[in-house]
């Protein structure tokens, strides 16, 4: 593909039922962003471009596909990880599974959103093994926000999604138990930050949930309630750290909803 607007979804795909359940999520952006989906598959030997290529084709037989939604294929013997950010100019959205713990090694994704969680320049989207969608707007979208980092490309991509599945957003931040009338002071700090985007969707409900804990754990038992978890990619270790940082590399591994990686301008 060359380079220029974003117009594709691409996903990392390989046997797995995980990689299934994030092409099923890239479909579906794909549909309803208007833009391409994108299939691509690491050649990993033993396996030859004839096996590769029949994975490929069964993973997208499984796909319910709207007849807008043009598909291309990709196969290549680069890495997983490579593979992706060769076609991330290309794409609006890189879409990955995440495998079950007792899934085998030879599993192409494996630690795959660990390796690009930090460095993508594109929003990365985590599926966890055994997703499956709700309902249209039974979940909210669910953002972590912090107080010491920059918010904007989180809450636009949140706003904008919310609003595109027409779901509620719900700003979540976390403060710790021995942080006394902190709650409150988050809270409206929160309100304040929301109110230009309020008035950019007036059509979207956006609400404030303030947790009291461990931002970890926190936030990850809240992504059960959610249909997607959206937070910002870590920060280089120089840089100034929030506990959204933490958050991000913990959930990629552990959340129970897509988790929405997006990068920062920072």
């Amino acid at each position: 593909m060359e380079s220029g607007r974003p117009r594709t979804i691409a996903v990392g795909v390989d046997s797995s039922p995980e990689s299934l359940a994030a092409a099923r999520v890239g479909a579906k952006a794909a549909e309803l962003r208007g833009l391409s989906l994108t299939l691509c598959h690491a050649v990993c030997p033993p396996a030859t471009t004839a096996s590769s290529a029949w994975q490929l084709a069964r993973v997208q037989s499984q796909l319910r596909i709207a007849p807008s939604v043009e598909v291309h294929t990709v196969l290549d013997q680069l890495s997983p990880a490579v593979l992706l950010k060769e076609i991330e100019d290309d794409a609006a959205m890189l879409v990955v599974g995440r495998r079950r713990t007792d899934r085998p090694e030879h599993s192409i994704l494996g630690s795959l959103a660990a390796q690009l969680v930090a460095s993508v320049r594109r929003p990365l989207v985590v599926v966890p093994a055994g997703w499956t969608p709700p309902p249209w707007t039974s979940r909210p979208v669910i953002v972590a926000l912090d107080a010491t980092t920059e918010a904007n490309e989180v809450l636009a991509y949140a706003c904008e999604e919310a609003a595109r599945w027409q779901a509620p957003l719900v700003a979540t931040h976390v403060v710790a138990p021995s942080a006394l009338g902190e709650p409150e002071l988050s809270r409206r700090a929160v309100h304040e930050l929301l109110a230009g985007w309020k008035q950019d969707y007036p059509e979207l409900t956006i609400d404030v949930d303030v947790l009291v804990g461990e931002p970890d754990n926190a936030i990850i038992e809240a992504s059960r309630r959610a249909s997607q978890l959206v937070v910002g990619s870590p920060r280089h270790p120089q840089r100034r750290r929030g506990w959204t940082d933490s958050v991000s590399r913990t959930a990629v591994r552990w959340t129970h909803c897509p988790l929405v990686v997006v990068p920062r301008n920072d």
